[in-house]
């Protein structure tokens, strides 16, 4: 809406068919009941004009305390151009030279002076929360260890807050765009390339108005590189310090371990899984989640790695063929804690592993007839 004659008049306006304004305010440091809010930069810019102008008239002092002005009695000094600067120049008097030429008195620079240009600084860095350490400048009084790193964590944390700040207009501009696109981005006309780069090189995917547009519109998070690079490095040693106390249990998920590591390091996953590549479980998990998304039932196997089962199947949407087979998996891992039971037994008492009592080998399928019943039992309600 455009209006006139101080808000009095209305000259023309646009009736919007959305419930947002089409506009993102980038306030960096707003203020409760202001549109606009406190623009810092504005309030530096004033502070260096005003160092700038102090700095200046300090330099004309100083230029007029090399160049100054003189009074001369012209009763002893008759010609002006005597005056002049000369080499080896010998100047005529009229009696005693005693007062014959002296500098007018003006006023030094002051401490004032100073003092004004400290505050300014001081505030300056206040408002940005920069300090001389962070500019890259040495301190002019000596700190201790302690004073530094505090200096240190309050400038990350007002640059945290300035961040997250600014990053609510980013959000709102990312929804904004968004919402663009599920307005002007028709079906089967519009279509956007899109290049992806991984370690195994350059792919090209064309994305369709499906691919972008959802039937529930997306969360949109934003967070400050700078706050997410601190926070990876902070999990980083944590996580670092923790791994090192869990590989020594055996029942640990080391590969999973090396996986977060591996992120947390900053490396893409295409690299991860060139590094760790999936193993044969994980491929057949990945196989059977086809089917599960699909709710249908899928038998385990005796030899599954079972925890490597269940870690892949948590990807799954919750169907009951899901849950019926992560059931199986939990029973195939009593089982088999069972029958490694069994087979230390049958050590102690001088029988093979794997025999049973009689001394007949065990049929292979028992571990899965065991198992079945709970496939069955769950069948009822996929």
């Amino acid at each position: 809406m455009t209006s006139g004659n101080n808000q009095k008049t209305i000259i023309r306006y646009q009736e919007l068919s959305s419930l947002f304004i089409p506009i993102i305010d980038r306030a960096m440091y707003p203020i409760s009941h202001d549109w606009d809010g406190v623009s810092v930069p504005d309030i530096i810019e004033d502070k260096t004009r005003a160092r700038s102008v102090i700095q200046n008239l300090g330099l004309r002092g100083i230029k007029s305390n090399l160049h100054p002005m003189y009074l001369y009695d012209t009763n002893k000094i008759n010609n002006r151009f005597d005056l002049d600067f000369g080499f080896n120049k010998h100047i005529p008097v009229n009696g005693p030279t005693n007062n014959a030429l002296e500098p007018v008195q003006r006023q030094h620079v002051g401490t004032d002076a100073d003092w004004i240009l400290k505050m300014l600084d001081t505030a300056a860095q206040k408002a940005t929360a920069t300090p001389d350490m962070a500019q890259g400048m040495v301190s002019q009084q000596d700190r201790t260890l302690g004073e530094l790193n505090k200096v240190d964590a309050n400038k990350d944390r007002r640059y945290s807050l300035s961040a997250r700040i600014f990053g609510w207009s980013e959000k709102r501009f990312w929804q904004q765009w968004y919402r663009l696109y599920k307005t002007h981005f028709k079906k089967d006309i519009d279509e956007k390339i899109v290049r992806i780069r991984g370690a195994l090189g350059t792919k090209f995917r064309p994305f369709t108005r499906e691919n972008i547009v959802a039937f529930i519109d997306p969360d949109v998070e934003v967070e400050s590189k700078a706050i997410v690079e601190s926070d990876r490095m902070k999990k980083l040693q944590l996580w670092n310090n923790y791994l090192g106390l869990v590989m020594a249990d055996p029942n640990s998920n080391k590969r999973y371990g090396l996986r977060k590591m591996g992120r947390l390091t900053g490396l893409d996953k295409d690299e991860i899984d060139i590094l760790l590549p999936a193993t044969i479980d994980e491929m057949k998990a990945e196989d059977e989640n086809q089917a599960l998304n699909l709710n249908k039932l899928v038998e385990v196997d005796v030899i599954d790695d079972d925890i490597a089962h269940l870690e892949i199947h948590n990807k799954v949407a919750d169907f009951s063929a899901k849950y019926a087979h992560i059931q199986a998996h939990k029973r195939s891992m009593l089982l088999k804690k069972v029958m490694a039971m069994q087979n230390a037994q049958q050590q102690g008492q001088g029988q093979n592993p794997g025999q049973t009592p009689g001394g007949a080998p065990p049929n292979p399928d028992v571990q899965k007839e065991l198992v079945a019943p709970t496939l069955q039992k769950n069948n009822a309600t996929v």
